[in-house]
């Protein structure tokens, strides 16, 4: 299995011909304006895990119910920068997820929180010639988005979920040799013949881009 990790990562991590490759990790934080109403919050739990290339934004939902609950897909929205788009069009399954009681589901998004690199005067997108960190504030991010979920039980009753805002807090530009690394593990008492390449950045609350440049950090 190490074999085959260490195969399919050798393209992303070739210096053939003098490419590399260069990322940007970017920090998610949230803002705590509002509390979800009781109501919803003894029926479903939502968690996030943004971790991908350009920022994974599905959901998992978790039923804390003993009876069938529904998303109306078609009602529900992600809204990004502020602009609203239905769930049911980032989607394009079933118009209701259903999930059944005491049950995980997750709700697939086609759509990611950005799609290129963050550039301005202080960050030359992949120009750089030095890496560093930019901060940001909800005043000032380049991206902030939050969800809205229309739902429902069996029974009737009916509930909306409304996620606290989501936004870019920080951003990291990093160089190839910066973003992976490598971590020998022990196999009975002795190390290993292999390295695992490991991404010591990586968690839930953030997400990367990453593009191919030239010798001299060109694209």
């Amino acid at each position: 299995m190490r074999n085959i990790i260490i195969t399919l990562l050798v393209p992303l991590l070739s210096l053939g011909c003098g490419i590399t490759y260069n990322f940007q990790v970017y920090n998610i934080e949230q803002l705590n304006e509002h509390q979800v109403s009781s109501d919803t919050s003894e029926k479903i739990e939502v968690e996030n895990d943004f971790w991908s290339n350009g920022g994974n934004t599905s959901l998992r939902i978790y039923n804390k119910t003993n009876t069938l609950v529904n998303i109306d897909l078609r009602n529900s929205f992600i809204i990004i920068n502020g602009t609203s788009t239905s769930l049911y069009k980032l989607n394009m399954m079933d118009e209701i997820l259903g999930i059944a009681p005491y049950s995980n589901s997750i709700l697939f998004i086609k759509s990611t929180i950005r799609d290129s690199f963050y550039s301005d005067c202080f960050c030359d997108s992949f120009k750089l010639t030095k890496y560093g960190k930019r901060e940001f504030n909800l005043n000032n991010t380049p991206n902030k988005f939050y969800y809205y979920l229309s739902g429902s039980t069996l029974a009737g009753d009916t509930f909306e979920y409304i996620s606290q805002t989501f936004y870019i807090s920080q951003l990291l530009t990093l160089e190839q040799k910066d973003f992976f690394d490598y971590e020998y593990t022990l196999e009975c008492g002795k190390k290993s013949d292999y390295p695992q390449l490991t991404i010591p950045l990586k968690s839930v609350n953030r997400f990367y881009l990453v593009n191919k440049v030239g010798p001299k950090g060109y694209q």
